[in-house]
């Protein structure tokens, strides 16, 4: 699991956060992929030269596509990284009961000598204070509960189509690069060099 994913697993809406963390699992790794296409597309590209350079086109154009796809999928990260706080200000809003405990103990000795005689006397008191806060049931206290759903479902809608997009992007990318693998791997035709040389 990544650490993008680890942070919506404590969430209170536990089908959402489960849905969030695989969308950022997804959203990552596409990313991910991606960068080293684009590392390796951009190792192959060639010096430029008078003519001959329709494959450098089309390496140019793939690189295009792998940077606004990952510029969106950042975006959509950065946009689902807000859930948390947007839930937990809706949940801060409803103002729901609370208790509060507290325990105090005291505990006292006291000893006294006197000749022979030995005196000692022991006393212990505990108390317990419990404070119930109570919320009664009113227009606003509903409104602020479908605020705090509100927000669940707009994020769910929000990790939803940042999968979709992703998704998509990856294969519309890879779509791109298997129809012109050739020209991309090879942007000088098998006469031509690139700039990348393998050590071996």
């Amino acid at each position: 699991m990544s650490q993008a994913a680890e942070a919506f697993e404590n969430d209170g809406n536990g089908s959402l956060a489960t849905a969030m963390a695989s969308t950022a699992n997804v959203v990552e790794q596409v990313t991910t992929e991606l960068t080293a296409l684009e590392r390796y597309i951009t190792l192959t590209i060639p010096q430029m030269e008078d003519g001959n350079n329709f494959g450098v086109t089309i390496q140019l154009a793939v690189l295009k596509q792998i940077t606004e796809a990952r510029e969106k999928n950042d975006s959509a990260m950065e946009e689902l990284m807000k859930y948390s706080s947007s839930r937990a200000d809706a949940l801060e809003k409803c103002k729901l009961p609370s208790v509060s405990i507290s325990e105090t103990e005291t505990v006292s000795e006291s000893n006294s000598q006197e000749n022979t005689e030995e005196k000692s006397s022991k006393s212990t008191a505990k108390e317990t204070k419990t404070i119930k806060s109570k919320t009664e049931p009113s227009p606003a206290l509903a409104a602020r509960q479908q605020a705090v759903v509100a927000v669940d479902v707009l994020y769910y809608s929000k990790a939803k189509t940042a999968y979709s997009r992703a998704v998509t992007a990856y294969l519309t990318v890879l779509d791109f690069y298997d129809k012109n693998q050739k020209k991309i791997s090879q942007p000088k035709g098998t006469q031509g060099s690139s700039s990348y040389h393998s050590m071996y």
